[in-house]
């Protein structure tokens, strides 16, 4: 130690010699650094632990000898450097030494000693401690008796599959009084055994009653259970303690929360399937050029401009109703969805009852302006083309909203959410409470580009989202009995066109959006202009013709969206039945985290209309 120090202190004085030689100024460490690389690294506090590793009940028969080992470790479970254990015998024991009073851990953390019994019988304990550590205390029985020991017998009805079995020993206690996920401390534990024709062996019993407790495991999951109490242990001899293996049943307790989807293809109700057909009218794209129209042009009769362009000449020109019929009910009762094939295949002025707001201007309509070319083809074609120009994609743009209205209740996604309330339990019935609570869909702007978005359903309006009742499980499974919500899709149809799939257009209402499609005053003009050509006559300013324009425009919409709010009246009844499994792995006394194969089956009845629906789904416990 001598030549170290002294060969230090040479070194520090050598250095200080070359720092008086050199004459390079010193270099000042920037404010924050100095001393840095100087500073002792501390770990984080890890705190020291001692814990058993031998039985902390030994059963000795005198002059024989038993082992006591602790082991230390840090907070990590790692073994520290080695420490000293000290083991101390509190009590009488007649005799009984222990081979050391203090040892040394060694590499894998264990300190040990080894206690042999005196020639008389005792109880005592014997103290592992270690600093201020948490001590270790062991129970030792000194028995001038042999001991006895019990064979585990092991039997199992059941169809699962096990990896292993232990038994546990326990004295003063019945099985009634455990609970398998939570076991208090055993007098002794066997070894594991990973078959059920192996027997499981607790040896050095003083002679007593015990309990027996044998727990089974797939893997390090707590699948079954046995228990037989009043076991009856002789002195010197082995019992046979049978123990019968059962099924630890999952439970379902708790929150979870489903992700539904459900499949109403064929089953959307009359309420959703009525305006789905009615948005596809205006958006059907219909090509008349092959119907005996003779006009030879493909853009005649094409939506939306041929269903806009119906209701705007509906102002003016009350074609198909007869004598001193209303033109609202005519119009309903001969062409309520703006279809204008009829239009095309005859001419304004075959019509026997045509009802013209202004004398001339229905027939004005049909005036010759070329070959094949008419005053309201050449319109027609004006607007179809100002609408491709204004809104390229108008048509694409109907038809995907309907589409999008279509899915999001043919392929309907519903989160929901389902109380549970110890169900489980070998079949032991349960309470649940399952709640509708939002929907998700995906809508398309005019761009094309795809959306998620989420409703609340109560916001919607719907009430009844709400059912309770009980139920069980069925081979570990959960079973949903049927329940039932009363539902207005009407209403949640309204909700998702009016405050989701316009806005996200870019609209507040259906007219706005037909009005930025079509320039009522360029469809004013084109009229004035044509019919004066045609007819040499000023039948009506170019003013008026906007007017009537605006007008139908408005119309289109209204009749739209008042077809959406007629539904809302209409009540849509919803049936569910289902089942699933627990997901793997379970919680705390097998108590499913996840419900995984979900599967809806039921029925939805709205009026006399009834159909089947199927469903799927899974679920995640808060």
């Amino acid at each position: 130690m001598r030549v170290r120090f002294l060969g230090v202190l040479g070194a520090f004085a050598l250095a200080a010699a070359l720092g008086a030689c050199d004459s390079t100024p010193p270099v000042t460490p920037p404010p924050g650094d100095a001393g840095v690389a100087d500073q002792p690294r501390t770990e984080p506090s890890c705190a020291l632990a001692l814990t058993a590793v031998t039985p902390q009940t030994q059963n000795v028969q005198v002059g024989n000898t038993a082992d006591l080992a602790v082991r230390v470790t840090n907070c990590r479970g790692e073994a520290p450097d080695p420490v000293l254990v000290s083991f101390t015998i509190s009590g009488d024991a007649q005799g009984s030494t222990l081979s050391v009073a203090s040892a040394s851990s060694d590499d894998g953390g264990v300190a040990r000693t080894a206690i042999t019994a005196g020639q008389q019988a005792a109880s005592f304990e014997v103290q592992a401690s270690q600093g201020a550590l948490a001590p270790v205390v062991f129970q030792v029985n000194v028995t001038v008796k042999p001991l006895g020991g019990i064979a585990v017998q092991l039997s199992y009805a059941g169809s699962k599959t096990f990896s292993g079995f232990q038994a546990l020993l326990f004295a003063n206690q019945v099985c009634t009084g455990f609970d398998p996920f939570n076991l208090p401390a055993s007098l002794q534990q066997s070894t594991t055994v990973a078959s059920l024709s192996d027997q499981p062996q607790l040896t050095n019993l003083l002679e007593a009653s015990y309990a027996v407790v044998v727990t089974a495991r797939k893997g390090t999951e707590l699948t079954g259970w046995g228990c037989t109490s009043g076991v009856s242990v002789v002195a010197g001899k082995t019992t046979n303690a049978p123990v019968t293996i059962v099924d630890l049943p999952v439970y379902y307790t708790g929150v979870y929360l489903l992700d539904n989807q459900f499949d109403l293809t064929g089953a959307l109700p009359p309420s959703v399937a009525t305006t789905v057909k009615l948005f596809n009218e205006a958006a059907d794209d219909h090509d008349l050029t092959n119907e005996g129209n003779g006009h030879g042009n493909s853009q005649y009769g094409l939506d939306p401009g041929a269903f806009l362009l119906d209701f705007v000449y509906r102002q003016f020109c009350r074609w198909e109703c007869t004598g001193g019929q209303d033109f609202d009910s005519c119009s309903e009762l001969n062409h309520p969805q703006g279809d204008l094939s009829a239009l095309y295949l005859k001419t304004f002025m075959s019509w026997s009852g045509a009802q013209p707001t202004v004398v001339g201007v229905c027939g004005a309509l049909d005036f010759p302006l070329g070959p094949g070319s008419y005053v309201y083809t050449w319109v027609n074609d004006k607007v179809q083309t100002q609408i491709t120009t204004l809104v390229p994609t108008a048509a694409q743009n109907l038809l995907q909203m309907v589409g999008d209205i279509s899915s999001a209740f043919t392929n309907m996604k519903v989160k929901s959410r389902l109380t549970l309330t110890n169900v489980g339990g070998h079949g032991a019935p349960g309470n649940f409470t399952h709640v509708l609570e939002t929907m998700t869909l995906t809508v398309h702007d005019l761009a094309g580009t795809p959306m998620v978005k989420q409703v609340t359903l109560a916001d919607a309006g719907l009430t009844n989202l709400s059912y309770s009742g009980s139920t069980v499980t069925k081979d570990d499974a959960l079973q949903i009995p049927k329940h039932g919500f009363q539902l207005s899709f009407g209403k949640l149809l309204q909700y998702l066109y009016l405050n989701v799939i316009l806005p996200t257009l870019g609209y507040t209402s259906t007219s706005q959006m037909f009005a930025s499609w079509v320039d009522c005053s360029a469809v004013g003009n084109w009229l004035y202009q044509q019919i004066g050509a045609a007819t040499g006559l000023s039948l009506l300013p170019a003013s008026a013709y906007k007017g009537f324009c605006d007008l139908g425009l408005q119309a289109a919409g209204a009749f739209l969206e008042n077809a959406i709010v007629s539904s809302t009246s209409a009540k849509t009844q919803l049936e569910l039945e289902g089942s699933c499994e627990a997901g793997t792995p379970l919680g705390p006394g097998r108590v499913a985290l996840t419900l995984v194969k979900g599967v809806w089956s039921g029925t939805i009845t709205e009026g006399t209309f009834t159909a089947p629906l199927s469903g799927i789904f899974a679920g995640v416990r808060q």
